[in-house]
């Protein structure tokens, strides 16, 4: 607005100042219209703010509770998931409790099962302890039975013997029926041994009996055992086969549950994702609905806006217009949202600053729940490839149905098998035992066979000896018998009798000496000083009122007095009436064998002892030769028998010791065959000879001769003898070596036969010598308190020799001949003791073959003596010192 310059007048300035006034008033009056317009304008457009800003919060509220109700659609979802999965996993768990509780109990039943068998194992085992109690107790009470029968039996022979034996002598002489009875008192005695060791035989058999039944009661026990302790193994066995197939039908079925719980969770989700898509589409169609509404209410305010500024009549009802719809507005809005109230009059003070301000937060905001909305709907959108997996797990299902039903045939025909393996292996073990027990019965009758034929031939040597020896006691008894009745008839002719006759008094004191004593305590002697019919003994004089001990050695007649005092006290016959041997000593104090028989004569004032006195010298020299004869006879019989069992087997080894192995086969087989033997001889080209002569054993021998009577001298020498032959066959058997024969005290060996054209034969033949020599120069005998030592002698040659087998009709024999062999001979005759005498041919050879070897032999050239010219030896000959 522009101002102008008014003149000055003071009748019209009045009014023109009126003019001007009402001008200015005018105009103060339209700005005041326009300033009221343009504040209704504001107020307007700050009321079409604030409902746009209202529009636009109540949609995003909106958006938010649909947000907020998809979230709690979602969470609602996720938590029936979860539950859904806390219900299964608790299912599960009670499933796998339900199957502890059944497999704890299972255990516990197997456990009882295998306790109850064990337990029935132990009673049967006890049952049968006890039944093999009984049977033992059966078995020793029959065992009882039969010896209480035999002593029975042998009471009674006993007795009808002694009834016969009184039936037959009743009528006799006393002196003939007290002779008859020793007689018959000493078979009596012989037969009570002979009845005793039958018992011990009887006794022996039930022992053994005894032990074979124990032996097969143990048997038959571990027998029960390991079969009760099979059928535990395998029906442990079976239960634990039971119990996998049971678990791993147990993870079948977990399978199956598993995917039918996925397919019903997939069935879950693919329902939810459309009730998804269900509410998506509904808060749509609320926003739309909200927008389409919002729209329509901005274009009726336009039109009330648009009708109010058509005329200028009643400015003022506009703005109470506006204000009115704007108060409708917020008690709208604040029905739809109290809480926002407060929000609403800040933001509508605040949009006076910025009336021409768009809602751009609003648009943001709801333009991403747009975009969330849209990324979840894809993802929902995905519901279908979900029912295309559902549709895969269905054959997965139905393959793991077919899989437990595979699964079920194949536990079945584990069983099956395992049933069949185990009934083999029970049939298996019943086969092995019955094997066993065969055995051990078979073992049973021939240990039992054993024992019975031993105890025969025990029985009939026992018979045997008792024979003797009742005959021997019978021809005693003849003797005293024949003594008493001289004594009596011919008493006067006491002296004649043959025995000698010794009386004593109680303390020992010798009253009657015959001739016959007289001669058997006397000696003959082999001195150079006595004649050899010269007798020193005793006289009667002499020996009459000495004791009987001088005629005892020492160690019987230290104790007579004592015994005779024993005997006087008690009363108590040891060897009064009873014929024994005994030993006398003669005057120069050499002990001899007697029998010895003593008799008492007790009269009122007479108390004597008479002993009849036989030298059993040539008697027990013939008995010690018989029983030397019959222990020969029973090892020559057992020998022989022993010998005809394995008569092939020493044929073929007395070929193998007598003939080199390369000739024996054809020998052997052509003999079992009766075939003749053919030509055997063969050439060996290159051997070495050994031969060696044993100096000593002469002498020993010649020592022996001298002294015939001594036995056990010639026994040491035999042992010496072998022994030594033994140690230098063991050194021999170390080398390639065949050696020929063994003639007296010469030795033959030879090496490279065995062993065709050996080519170290020599030094084989040299090492041979000098272990022979080291061997038998240590040994020595100790004769009659001298020393005897013997020593080798040996002579080495070489060359070619011719071998064969002679004596085909009778004990075949290898012999070997040729040149070499006498010039060893010779070299042994001329060689010195415990020396190696080598011929040149052999020098040279072992020269030859001992370049290669780092140990050197030693040879020393001999001289030409007297020796050498009587062997006749040709060439020169050398003495091998190491």
């Amino acid at each position: 607005m522009t101002m102008r310059t008014i003149p000055i007048n003071t009748n019209g300035a009045t009014q023109k100042k009126e003019t001007l006034y009402d001008e200015l008033r005018n105009e103060c009056q339209s700005i005041d219209i326009h300033m009221r317009d343009a504040e209704l304008e504001v107020m307007v457009k700050e009321e079409d703010a604030f409902l746009s800003i209202r529009f636009e919060k109540e949609l995003s509220r909106m958006q938010a509770l649909q947000a907020s109700e998809i979230r709690e659609f979602k969470v609602a979802f996720q938590k029936s998931l979860v539950a859904r999965s806390t219900l299964q996993k608790s299912k599960r768990s009670q499933k796998q409790l339900f199957r502890d509780i059944k497999k704890r109990d299972q255990t516990i039943t197997e456990q009882e099962e295998t306790a109850r068998a064990t337990q029935k194992m132990q009673i049967m085992l006890s049952d049968k302890l006890k039944g093999f109690e009984q049977e033992l107790a059966f078995v020793e009470e029959k065992h009882e039975k039969q010896r209480k029968q035999m002593i029975a039996a042998q009471e009674r022979k006993s007795e009808s013997e002694k009834m016969l034996f009184d039936l037959e002598t009743g009528h006799l002489k006393p002196e003939i029926r007290s002779a008859l009875a020793k007689n018959f008192n000493a078979r009596l005695n012989h037969q009570k041994t002979l009845d005793k060791r039958m018992m011990d035989h009887q006794r022996e058999l039930q022992l053994l009996e005894l032990r074979q039944l124990k032996e097969r009661a143990d048997l038959e026990e571990r027998f029960f055992e390991e079969t009760q302790t099979q059928k535990i193994n395998q029906s442990l066995r079976l239960i634990e086969a039971r119990r996998y197939h049971v678990t791993e039908m147990h993870l079948e079925k977990d399978r199956l549950y598993e995917a039918k719980e996925t397919f019903k969770i997939s069935k879950m989700e693919l329902i939810h994702t459309q009730e998804w898509k269900k509410l998506v589409n509904s808060h749509r169609t609320q926003i739309r609905q909200m927008r389409l509404q919002h729209q329509k209410m901005m274009k009726q305010r336009k039109a009330q806006k648009d009708g109010t500024f058509s005329g200028e009549q009643a400015p003022q009802v506009q703005p109470q217009i506006q204000i009115t719809h704007s108060k409708k507005m917020e008690q709208q809005s604040s029905n739809d949202s109290l809480p926002m109230e407060d929000d609403d009059r800040s933001e509508t003070s605040n949009s006076r600053l910025s009336v021409n301000s768009k809602p751009i937060k609003s648009t943001k905001l709801a333009k991403t729940s747009v975009v969330d909305e849209q990324e979840y709907y894809n993802r929902g959108s995905g519901a279908d490839g979900m029912g295309s997996e559902s549709q895969k797990i269905s054959p997965e299902m139905a393959q793991l149905k077919e899989s437990i039903v595979k699964l079920t045939l194949r536990q079945k025909e584990d069983i099956s098998n395992l049933l069949r393996t185990q009934r083999e292996e029970h049939d298996k073990l019943i086969g092995t035992w019955a094997t066993r027990i065969k055995e051990l019965e078979s073992e049973h009758a021939v240990d039992m066979l054993r024992i019975k034929q031993a105890h025969a031939a025990e029985l009939q040597e026992m018979i045997n000896a008792q024979e003797r020896e009742i005959q021997m006691e019978a021809s005693v008894h003849e003797t005293e018998l024949k003594m008493l009745l001289e004594r009596r008839l011919l008493n006067s002719v006491l002296d004649t009798v043959v025995d000698a006759i010794i009386t004593i008094d109680p303390i020992g004191t010798i009253k009657r000496f015959n001739a016959a004593a007289e001669k058997m305590f006397g000696m003959i002697c082999n001195h150079n000083s006595i004649s050899s019919n010269q007798r020193l003994g005793y006289k009667s004089e002499e020996i009459l009122e000495k004791n009987i001990r001088s005629l005892m050695p020492e160690r019987f007649s230290k104790n007579h007095d004592e015994y005779l005092h024993n005997y006087i006290t008690t009363g108590v016959k040891k060897v009064i009436g009873v014929g024994r041997r005994a030993y006398g000593l003669h005057k120069l104090g050499e002990e001899f064998p007697l029998h010895l028989s003593i008799s008492e004569v007790k009269d009122d004032s007479v108390h004597l002892f008479t002993g009849i006195v036989r030298d059993m010298t040539k008697e027990v020299e013939a008995e010690r030769q018989q029983e030397e004869a019959e222990k020969i006879k029973i090892l020559e019989t057992q020998k022989l028998k022993n010998q005809l069992e394995t008569a092939t087997n020493q044929n073929n080894d007395l070929y193998t010791m007598l003939i080199p192995a390369p000739f024996t086969k054809d020998i052997i087989v052509k003999n079992e065959k009766r075939e003749r033997l053919g030509n055997t001889a063969q050439s060996f080209d290159n051997c070495s000879v050994l031969v060696a002569e044993f100096l000593g054993i002469p002498e020993i021998c010649a020592a022996m001769v001298d002294n015939q009577q001594d036995q056990q001298h010639l026994e040491q020498f035999l042992e010496f003898v072998t022994e030594m032959f033994k140690e230098c066959d063991e050194v021999i058997s170390r080398y390639d070596a065949y050696k020929v024969e063994t003639s007296a005290d010469t030795l033959c060996i030879v090496t490279g036969l065995l062993t065709k054209n050996q080519k170290t034969h020599s030094i084989i033949t040299a090492n041979l010598a000098i272990e022979l020599v080291s061997t038998v120069s240590k040994y020595k005998l100790k004769l009659h308190d001298q020393d005897f030592g013997v020593q080798i002698r040996i002579g080495l040659s070489t060359g070619r020799v011719n071998g064969g087998i002679i004596g085909l009709n009778g004990i075949p024999k290898h012999h070997v001949f040729g040149e070499p062999i006498s010039t060893a001979e010779k070299l042994q005759f001329t060689s010195l003791p415990n020396a190696i005498h080598v011929s040149e041919a052999m020098f040279n050879t072992i020269s030859a073959q001992q370049q290669q070897q780092e140990h050197k032999f030693q040879f020393k050239p001999r001289a030409v003596d007297s020796d050498l010219e009587k062997g006749k030896i040709k060439g020169k000959s050398y003495w091998l010192t190491a």
